[in-house]
């Protein structure tokens, strides 16, 4: 009975609204044919209900780069480490002292692609600093060099040790490590390259069992840390590394500004900063599952895909502009300047977007300002 009384309601609709949905579906289609990307977002905006939750992002983010970038670090100081006692036990090996070099290599990129996350723990405890304090201090490393007390790292301040300080020792050829006279420059070697390892570690244990982690994923203000910190970055690539080199910050500093002078691996660097805030934003580079929330996929389902993909055209823009400048930053600075402005300029598009654009997407401040200092 129950059946055949809705029986004629449906044979009326279709009497009189035949093929309704067919229709609407044509005219929902031939209305946003002719409409703009933006247009289409605000309709997608309104219609298509966003399943996609902040929150989503933050798991992912802690989960997919955070704790891996900060664990691929420490695996990178522990292989650097062992390449330096390698080579103290034969110091004339030229060969052992490549390894050692290229070791570095490895483990100041690994550091550098965790600048886009160097919140909580790295700053707060001080770790940032006593890791990679830059431009160096010569004259700091140099006093260390010639003193006569035993060298005790923890009593030394951050411009006398960290990834800076190893270069220094490793590749400059002011400090022959194989002399047999400079015993205390391969002590001092030693004990940096093992208080690495040590920083690196208690980074890892703050955020995978200590209270940060947890405090991190439970934290309303997550996101807000996340943006400021991709501020933090791209100001210190804007003027730190490329605009008091060159002088568009005022008077040129040249090379000895350079975070890796002696090594001649500063654009290495730079890149894989970029490369670091890359990961984080979109998870670029990662072999995950292409529905892994992001914070680019999180704009586009909020109907913000102009923003998405300003801050994705301008970086590769960067990039590009980047590889212009050849191998070396160092050689850039004496021979293509214009070049270097360029990708200063490229910078400071990139940081507005995210300062203001991005920012304002993802309805949250910016705190950080260039007067805020390291």
């Amino acid at each position: 009975m129950k059946s055949s009384q809705q029986s004629p309601r449906r044979s009326l609709r279709s009497f009189f609204f035949p093929g309704l949905g067919a229709m609407l579906a044509i005219t929902f289609t031939v209305v946003t044919a002719g409409c703009s990307q933006a247009t289409l977002d605000i309709l997608g905006r309104s219609f298509i209900p966003n399943t996609m939750v902040l929150q989503s992002v933050t798991d992912s983010g802690y989960h997919q780069v955070i704790l891996p970038g900060y664990r691929n670090f420490l695996t990178a100081t522990r292989q650097l480490d062992e390449q330096v006692k390698t080579y103290l036990q034969s110091p004339q090996d030229s060969q052992k002292l490549a390894a050692v070099q290229a070791a570095w290599k490895i483990a100041s990129a690994a550091w550098v692609m965790t600048e886009a996350y160097q919140f909580g723990p790295a700053t707060e405890d001080r770790l940032r600093q006593n890791i990679s304090y830059w431009p160096r201090r010569t004259e700091h490393i140099q006093s260390t060099l010639t003193g006569s007390d035993p060298i005790v790292i923890q009593q030394l301040g951050t411009s006398r040790k960290g990834l800076p300080v190893i270069e220094y020792l490793i590749f400059g050829a002011e400090t022959s490590l194989a002399d047999p006279a400079k015993q205390r420059y391969r002590d001092y070697l030693q004990a940096l390259s093992t208080d690495l390892v040590k920083q690196a570690d208690t980074l890892v244990q703050e955020w995978q069992t200590g209270d940060y982690g947890a405090n991190y994923l439970s934290s309303p203000n997550a996101v807000n840390m996340q943006l400021n910190q991709w501020v933090v970055l791209l100001e210190n690539i804007k003027n730190k590394r490329l605009g008091e080199p060159a002088g568009l910050l005022g008077t040129a500093l040249g090379e000895e500004a350079l975070e890796a002078p002696e090594s001649d691996y500063s654009l290495a660097l730079l890149k894989a900063s970029l490369d670091g805030f890359a990961r984080s934003y979109a998870l670029e580079g990662l072999s995950i599952q292409s529905s892994t929330p992001d914070t680019g996929a999180y704009l586009v389902s909020l109907g913000h895909r102009q923003v998405h993909q300003q801050v994705s055209d301008q970086l590769q823009k960067l990039r590009t502009d980047l590889d212009r400048l050849g191998p070396s930053l160092k050689q850039a600075l004496k021979t293509n300047p214009e070049a270097v402005e360029a990708s200063y300029e490229d910078v400071k598009t990139l940081l507005r977007y995210v300062k203001v654009d991005l920012a304002n997407a993802l309805n949250q401040t910016v705190n950080f300002t260039d007067n805020d200092g390291d």
